[in-house]
Formats: C-alpha cells, structure tokens, sequence
C-alpha cells in the first residue's frame, strides 16, 4: 500500500504473508518518519496483537506472534494503517492475511 499526494508516493508499505515480514520504505526525505499501526486477529476476529513502527528511511520488520515464540498463524488476519509521526494517519485500516 503506498501514500500519496498527487503522483508523489510518501510511503510504501507491504505485509509479506510468507515469513509474516511488513516491508516499510519512506519515499520523501522531508525530516518526518513513516509510522504503522499493525493489528492481528485470529481466525474469528479476536483482537490477538497490536504493534507499532516508526521507519525513518527503509525498514522491514518481522511480525512474530503476540507471544513472540513464531510466526503468525496461517489464516490469520493482519491490518495495518500508514501515516507519518507529524500528521494524523493518511490510509485506513489495509487488511492482509497470514
């Protein structure tokens, strides 16, 4: 999912459901970071984790389990909203799965 104004992208964001890695670049070098609210829900919708990443240039984070001990169980479902540290969020909730 990418952020713009006009046809100058701010932001790439992309959830890889294989390895449950989130890919951040930050396309304007204009002082402000890419921030993401990730959110991750078992297969009936309960509410099982939630992060946050602060991406001042190109960053990629594995998303784990809320527990930490692996990957994000398959069939799960992964959200995401893209703004930056100074401003309210551009994008709505993007939904991904595991």
């Amino acid at each position: 999912m990418t952020t713009g104004a006009g046809y100058h992208y701010l932001s790439y964001t992309k959830f890889h459901a294989y390895g449950d890695v989130l890919t951040v670049k930050d396309n304007i070098e204009d002082g402000r970071q890419v921030v993401v609210d990730v959110r991750v829900y078992d297969t009936k919708l309960n509410l099982r984790d939630t992060d946050k990443f602060t991406c001042p240039d190109e960053c990629k984070y594995d998303l784990g389990t809320p527990d930490g001990s692996g990957d994000i169980f398959e069939g799960w479902v992964v959200k995401f909203r893209v703004g930056t540290d100074t401003d309210s969020y551009r994008t709505g909730w993007i939904n991904g799965s595991a």
